[in-house]
């Protein structure tokens, strides 16, 4: 058993035999505060890290910080608290400067028409974030999901959850571990302590966000500029085999039916090719992929990425567009009027396709410790997609070593994204760079650019657009590595 003072769990148990009395008292205390809601802002530690970024955290470690943050309260309540108290901060910084005002009921006007309006948007999101959360255990998993090898959920049996709505292996390894380590605890589920209101409040936000950048209609150009020309390319290197040779006007209607069924979205000759793509977030790409014929594998690490993604993809939609969603309420920069950030946005602009989702797997966890030394996954896939990721991995250079690895000889790497680079210990390559290295490791260049103008979760109404210039290439892996 890992020891019980890790930073993502908060111990009730006395494990030392001095200073009882006044230990139980402090946890006690503490937990009667998480009970209460009182979300404590905390000082960043220089170990602490960033939700989405952990790149040094156990597997244990994850995985409880997975069982933690996926609660309702953390996801719902928690959100709902921090809006909250944010809004109040707001306000009352908006009253102390406009005390200088010599119109009161233009001062009153000014502050209730502003706040009101954002505050009034905060149950909206959390019943989006409730329905997020809801069944996440139990729900029918109409999308395959893997883990870690030798993790700690890992199992020959383990995967999809039951069909019967029993509990998975996964999920019984799962609440086993929850339990075992909370079993005295009566209380509320909060975020890992060591995580400040504000890095809760950014994750929430983005999570949010990439759901508009994804799944809805005004996504929809961001989704073009980025994932098109990977989905083209894709195409013009694996084509449509037509074997459909019924043209003749011949009557046989079992001979149609068969090449009908065959020739599902024309993928009778990609449903072999593998492709994985890496970092996923809210899993569009991925889906868009595996529209196309392809049997996809998504990775993602990020917990405010993969609830939502399994979510919209295992739910069973009546219509599109039947959920809302309040993306901008607490960006408060660059407004050309309130409205402007209290708009509402639709979700789903699609229904997700059940033969689509037969195609795909999700990879829960971090890429290293699925591909970088696992004997299955080398020189198992076809293509490696990476949109939007080479600049959000701590080192880079093993990112490239995993990537050449896992991908067959004369498979494909495609990569769009820009050189952001979210790390300051991150090797900051230029694009120059970027080019000789991914040859270095085995490939060779197809095609090489740089897509001008790239937005990233952009609010279209918003007086501030920023844009990515971005690296895009096609490489191709050399039959023989002479690395």
């Amino acid at each position: 058993m890992e020891d019980q003072s890790s930073p993502f769990l908060v111990d009730t148990k006395d494990t030392t035999t001095t200073d009882t009395t006044q230990q139980q008292q402090q946890q006690q205390e503490h937990v009667q505060q998480q009970t209460a809601g009182q979300l404590d802002d905390r000082v960043d530690q220089e170990e602490s890290i960033t939700m989405g970024d952990d790149q040094n955290i156990s597997r244990q470690q994850r995985q409880r910080r997975l069982l933690l943050v996926s609660k309702p309260s953390a996801f719902s309540v928690g959100y709902e608290r921090i809006m909250k108290r944010y809004f109040k901060d707001y306000e009352s910084l908006m009253k102390e400067h406009f005390k200088q005002l010599e119109d009161p009921l233009k001062k009153v006007n000014l502050i209730d028409r502003r706040i009101e309006k954002q505050k009034a948007c905060i149950p909206r999101n959390v019943a989006l974030l409730q329905w997020i959360i809801q069944g996440q255990t139990n729900q029918d998993q109409r999308l395959k999901v893997i883990s870690p090898p030798n993790s700690l959920e890992s199992s020959p049996s383990a995967s999809p959850s039951s069909k019967d709505g029993a509990l998975s292996y996964q999920e019984q390894q799962q609440q086993q571990l929850y339990d075992e380590e909370n079993d005295d605890i009566d209380r509320d589920d909060q975020f890992p302590n060591e995580f400040t209101s504000e890095d809760i409040k950014q994750k929430l936000e983005t999570c949010l966000t990439n759901i508009v950048r994804d799944w809805s209609f005004d996504g929809k150009r961001e989704r073009d500029q980025t994932y098109l020309p990977i989905l083209n390319d894709l195409q013009s290197i694996y084509p449509l085999e037509n074997n459909n040779n019924n043209n003749n006007n011949n009557n046989n209607n079992n001979n149609n039916n068969n090449n009908n069924n065959n020739n599902n979205n024309g993928n009778n000759n990609r449903n072999s090719i593998k492709v994985l793509c890496p970092g996923c977030g809210l899993g569009r790409l991925a889906y868009e992929i595996a529209s196309l014929g392809f049997d996809t594998e998504l990775n993602e690490q990020s917990i405010f990425f993969i609830i939502p993604l399994k979510k919209i993809l295992t739910t069973e939609f009546e219509n599109i567009e039947s959920k809302t969603v309040y993306p901008y309420i607490s960006i408060l920069k660059n407004t050309k009027s309130i409205d402007s950030i209290t708009k509402q946005i639709k979700i789903p602009d699609i229904i997700p396709d059940r033969t689509v989702i037969d195609r795909m797997t999700l990879a829960e966890g971090d890429i290293f410790e699925f591909y970088e030394s696992t004997t299955q996954c080398y020189q198992y896939f076809d293509v490696v997609t990476t949109c939007f990721f080479i600049d959000v991995v701590l080192d880079i250079l093993q990112l490239f070593k995993t990537i050449s690895s896992v991908i067959k000889p004369g498979g494909y790497w495609i990569n769009n994204g820009p050189l952001f680079y979210h790390f300051n210990e991150t090797l900051n390559l230029s694009y120059d760079e970027i080019i000789i290295l991914v040859e270095s490791y085995g490939f060779t260049i197809l095609k090489k650019d740089i897509l001008l103008g790239l937005s990233y979760t952009n609010n279209k109404d918003s007086l501030y657009h920023p844009n990515f210039d971005s690296v895009y290439f096609v490489a191709k892996k050399n039959t023989i590595n002479n690395n």
